[in-house]
């Protein structure tokens, strides 16, 4: 059968068991597609290995195989929280949360939407909210969730990086947020 691009799909044409190029001449060659799926959920570095093997119908000691390689380039998140100061703390006491997402693995990780709820008794402090790529490249961020890298959604009381839209974080990338509550 012939594809809408040229190619050939394999299939056994003579019956035993294995796909097969047809009848081929001394010399001839025939290129081969393979496509292989790796399973959803593979691990990042994963090795997979595809072994084809081409045998001569008309001499099965006739052979040769070709393995393919194929290394699973996956993302790995990493979420860090972080709260300043630690321990006990009295009412009116202010909170600085710093979370820190980093992909540490070689795919990118593409959609990534930071959500973080608003503590129980706290409340979060106005215009405290910043985000960046590292902690020295922080910026403020509105309030609103309006597409400036984080924001505070009141319906969901939570604090949203980045705000109406994701993050694509590549091999080492990573996406900080520090907010600001104060103890009720």
């Amino acid at each position: 059968m012939v594809e809408d691009d040229g190619d050939y799909i394999l299939t056994d044409t003579d019956g035993i068991n294995g796909v097969d190029t047809g009848t081929m001449v001394k010399g001839a060659c025939r290129n081969i597609l393979a496509l292989v799926t790796i399973p959803v959920g593979s691990a990042d570095q994963t090795q997979d290995n595809t072994i084809i093997t081409a045998t001569s119908a008309n001499d099965p000691t006739v052979k040769d195989s070709v393995t393919l390689s194929t290394t699973v380039t996956a993302p790995v998140l990493n979420i860090q929280k972080t709260v300043n100061p630690t321990g006990t703390q009295l009412p009116g006491a202010v909170l600085v949360y710093t979370i820190t997402a980093t992909n540490t693995g070689t795919g990118t990780a593409t959609e990534v939407l930071i959500t973080d709820i608003i503590p129980t008794y706290t409340s979060f402090v106005l215009d405290s909210i910043s985000s960046g790529s590292t902690l020295a490249t922080l910026a403020p961020r509105s309030n609103a969730v309006d597409g400036d890298g984080a924001g505070f959604s009141a319906g969901s009381n939570s604090v949203e990086a980045p705000d109406g839209g994701t993050l694509s974080l590549g091999q080492n990338g990573q996406w900080i947020v520090r907010f600001s509550v104060t103890i009720d």
